[in-house]
């Protein structure tokens, strides 16, 4: 009887000891973590397009830059925040002997000098200041994978010597079961498909939204692959195939809206009203000399919220902060209409959020501003 007692005793405890670990590991640590705004950034938005931005890092300096597409070119425009006197411009060509026909991903600037992007037809290219062709190649994928394909939120990304980027269509069958990713020796022309490991969840159909936000991707300073997939909460940390962790998070105002899969026949509306329902987990950004991470959040939306606006920049934001050990800190919380999140740049411990001024004229100010806080973990 006392043996039977202690057993049951022991089941128990290991039990109750397990659930607390795992309903801990799910929350926020909340202890020592700060956001706080300690600056805004003012720019003439006759300087750059302060629609669509982006940023890159120079010799300590940052820029910001964005994309024009005309007719028969691309006109790069950067801007230092550090420096103006540092600002510049590129103008890429469609046609010609340094033609690169239609972009695909956004160009990934390496300095002013030099400049690496993608076309639709998989060709990728290696660009001077002038817009000249360094160097050129084509990516020849199996039919088994498809191209790269333009997606809203998609970033051609650096990791040592290897490029990395997105590498099937959206809409086909089996999509989910594919690889995520493909790594990209440029000098060797040659490639890899890494990452095949997309949430059972969304294996299972459970998933709907738009197509360019069925994932996002970052890679850290220790070079490990970060993937944050749409509606589901978790952090997935990978060692290029091998995954390393999988980390839980939680906030407990969050609107996740219906979980259960939309119907195929569903209507036009019916899915987007679903969309604007559900929460998204999104952009990841890591910065690169403190190791930590931050992500973008949308909430969902409420019927009555919904009569009114009916379009993504409209759902609150939240910002989730990982540290460099991939424990979940924290979050904080921002309202709609404020900031782009697909334009954020996280480094050294500053988190720059640009002014969303162009989603509708409720926003729009007379200069681009960039808030920028400090988060302290």
């Amino acid at each position: 009887m006392n043996k039977s007692f202690l057993y049951l005793a022991i089941i128990f405890c290991l039990y109750s000891c397990t659930k607390e670990k795992k309903d801990v590991e799910n929350k926020p640590i909340k202890l020592n973590f700060t956001l706080k705004e300690i600056k805004k950034i003012s720019i003439n938005d006759s300087v750059i397009n302060t629609k669509n931005v982006d940023f890159f890092i120079y010799e300590n300096g940052i820029f910001i830059y964005s994309v024009e597409d005309f007719d028969n070119f691309y006109e790069c425009f950067f801007y230092s925040l550090n420096d103006s006197t540092k600002n510049f411009n590129l103008k890429i060509l469609r046609e010609g002997p340094n033609g690169v026909g239609k972009l695909d991903l956004p160009i990934l600037p390496e300095s002013p000098d030099s400049f690496f992007a993608l076309n639709t037809n998989s060709e990728f290219f290696h660009l001077n200041s002038k817009g000249e062709i360094l160097k050129k190649s084509k990516i020849v994928l199996p039919d088994s994978i498809k191209r790269p394909e333009v997606k809203e939120f998609a970033k051609l990304q650096r990791s040592g010597g290897y490029f990395i980027m997105e590498p099937i269509s959206i809409n086909w069958d089996g999509y989910y079961d594919k690889h995520l990713t493909i790594k990209y020796d440029f000098n060797r022309n040659n490639f890899q498909t890494i990452l095949s490991n997309y949430p059972d969840f969304m294996r299972q159909g459970n998933s709907f939204g738009v197509s360019s936000w069925n994932f996002s991707r970052t890679i850290n300073k220790k070079g490990h692959f970060l993937y944050s997939f749409n509606y589901d909460p978790n952090l997935y940390v990978f060692d290029e195939l091998k995954l390393i962790r999988k980390v839980p998070t939680n906030i407990p105002d969050l609107r996740e809206g219906d979980k259960s899969p939309i119907s195929e026949e569903a209507t036009f509306n019916e899915q987007l009203e679903y969309f604007m329902k559900r929460s998204q987990f999104l952009e990841l950004y890591s910065d690169e000399i403190t190791g930590n991470t931050v992500r973008v959040v949308h909430d969902g939306m409420t019927d009555e919220k919904l009569e009114v606006d009916r379009n993504w920049w409209d759902k609150d934001l939240f910002i989730q902060v990982f540290d460099s050990d991939y424990n979940y800190v924290g979050y904080e919380s921002f309202e709609a209409k404020k900031f782009s999140s697909a334009s954020l740049f996280y480094h050294d411990g500053l988190l720059y959020m640009p002014y969303h001024n162009k989603s509708n004229d409720d926003t729009v100010e007379d200069k681009f501003i960039i808030h920028v806080y400090e988060i302290e973990i």
